[in-house]
Parts: C-alpha cells; structure tokens; sequence
C-alpha cells in the first residue's frame, strides 16, 4: 500500500524557502517547507495517522506531529495556537489540526513549516538533514495513494474480532530492512490483511499496536483524560488482548512499507 497524502496548500502558496535551503544564513539546512497561505489560515493533516506530539518549542512554537501508517511523520510548526488533538488521537487526511500562525523564534512571518521525517524527534529534536525528506516532493509522489481501510466500520471492534484476529493471524509484523540500511533505523510495522501497515515503535510495546489498531479501525479514546493509549482506549482494546495477540507473532519477517 502506498498512503495517500495531500498538500496542506495550493503551490502558490509554497515559499521560495524550500527543503535544504542554507537561506538567510542558516547554520543548519532547512528540514522542511514553508507555505504561506496567510495568517489563521485552517491547516489539513497531509495524512491519515495519530498524534505523537503535541507540545510548545523555543524556536518551532506551537508544534503537532502525527504518526503516519508508512512509518512517516508529518511535523507543523509555528501554529497560532496549540493544536486541539491530544495525544494519540486519531487523525484523517484533510482533517483539521490547528491554524497558520508565527509562534517561536525562528518565525519572522506567519507560515506553516511542514516536515516529513522518519522519525518521531525528527521535526524538533534532531539537526540531521538525512531523518528528513522534501515534503513537497514526497506529497506529490503520493497524491494517487489509499487512505487506510476502516476494515472495523465505524464502530469499534467487537471482542470476537479481536480474537479471531489474534487466533487466525490476520496481521504480521513486519520489518523493513532495506530502510534500516539507508538509515540505521530498525523499522517494524503491524501489517494487515488489506495491505495497511502501521508503524510501531518496539514489536513487543502494547502501546504501539494499540495506536496501529486505532488507525486501522477509525477509534476514538473512550477516557479522554488519560494520556496512556492502553487507558484511552482501554475500553476497546485492552493490556490482556493485545499479550495474546503478540504471542502469535515470536518473530519477524521480511518487507516494507511500499
């Protein structure tokens, strides 16, 4: 499966200011995109994931991070406000985030500094050029891709689903080597039937295959309070199904995320 994404806005509304630019004397080069849309402008999630930041820095202001099922991460910086979506909330494409804004320090402008990165730091916490890649070029190479299939429907999963999927195998771990070749980065996703794979952080973290189900099947947290995804979504997917469900899978296999 090849995920679909969307530019956040029209090409004219893309700064000079590209991936890579050593503009305006930078002492590093530029990790992502700049658009310039216009102050207060809405921002689109450029692909269905789930957030994995959401926090305040010196330099990016008002910063969100959404975790994408390819094993990507799309950063926004310099929003007016924080964004509304909590952590490990689920996120579709085109789907609201926060507004253009000039929050930080290395903001002269209202804009939307957009990244695409291979890891979850990687838009704040990491000078290396080489966890990045061009978002404009990386989005328009996958403008014809598939959102992922709400193979639960609308409503969560029922516990006999989610036995069957454990009993029957229905989904593998999956590891990409050819990535980790170019990156040094071991990469592991929870691949699905019908070809979705979402990326997890550590094969054996309940954690992570919760966030992976939660893409799959569309969930919403059940105790909004909580920051933990085992106890937001604790309702629907629970610590005990998700052992067993890793029990089935001692190892991994071969493949990507393409």
């Amino acid at each position: 499966m090849v995920l679909k994404y969307q530019q956040p806005f029209a090409q004219t509304d893309q700064a000079t200011d590209g991936w890579n630019s050593w503009a305006g004397g930078r002492k590093q080069a530029h990790r992502g995109v700049d658009y310039q849309p216009g102050a207060n402008a809405s921002i689109p999630a450029v692909a269905t994931g789930t957030v994995s930041y959401n926090d305040w820095n010196s330099a990016l202001g008002h910063v969100l991070v959404i975790a994408h099922p390819d094993g990507m991460y799309s950063g926004y910086s310099h929003m007016r406000d924080p964004s509304p979506h909590s952590l490990g909330a689920a996120i579709t494409r085109g789907q609201h985030v926060g507004y253009v804004g000039s929050t930080g320090t290395a903001s002269k402008a209202p804009h939307l500094h957009l990244t695409i990165t291979y890891t979850a730091d990687g838009t704040w916490n990491n000078g290396d050029i080489n966890v990045t890649v061009d978002p404009y070029a990386f989005i328009n190479a996958r403008l014809n891709g598939d959102d992922p299939g709400n193979t639960g429907g609308p409503s969560a999963p029922t516990q006999e689903e989610l036995d069957d999927m454990a009993a029957n195998r229905d989904a593998a771990i999956v590891r990409d080597y050819e990535t980790e070749k170019t990156t040094g980065k071991v990469r592991t996703a929870l691949l699905y039937p019908g070809g979705q794979a979402v990326a997890l952080t550590d094969k054996t973290d309940i954690n992570s295959a919760v966030r992976a189900h939660v893409v799959i099947y569309g969930l919403s947290p059940t105790n909004t309070e909580f920051q933990d995804p085992r106890d937001r979504f604790g309702a629907q997917v629970t610590a005990a199904q998700w052992t067993a469900f890793w029990k089935s899978y001692p190892g991994t296999k071969t493949g990507d995320f393409s």
